[in-house]
């Protein structure tokens, strides 16, 4: 079944150049440079990342946003935007669950077992 993305994000355009650093979990992933005129986007979980404006427009809706969230978001210039994209998705049965790991588990001993067996045990 195809699937559609769901959770909207919050996104505005950069009026000045710079880095912008990715925070996720408390760790940084990324820092990267910022034009102006690209489009800084912020996930739900509040991650930071930016865009070139061609890329925000094929993977958004981006031609009727909604008021930001909340205060402190409106307050910084973001609105937000549902995205484009689709996932396809599967329902695995318990039998292929059940097949997946009698062959994962299967592997996983056969490489212990070799692991051993050159490590002299």
């Amino acid at each position: 079944a195809i699937y559609y993305k769901c959770p909207m994000v919050h996104a505005r355009v950069a009026t000045v150049a710079g880095k912008l650093t990715t925070v996720v979990g408390g760790d940084i992933e990324t820092t990267n440079t910022v034009e102006i005129g690209d489009v800084i986007v912020a996930n739900p979980a509040g991650e930071q990342y930016a865009m070139p404006t061609d890329n925000f427009k094929a993977r958004y809706i981006h031609d009727n946003p909604l008021p930001a969230a909340d205060e402190m978001m409106a307050v910084e210039g973001f609105e937000r935007f549902q995205p484009k994209g689709k996932i396809w998705g599967h329902l695995v049965t318990q039998e292929e669950m059940d097949n997946f790991l009698k062959r994962h588990l299967t592997r996983r001993t056969r490489l212990r077992r070799h692991e051993m067996k050159r490590l002299g045990s």
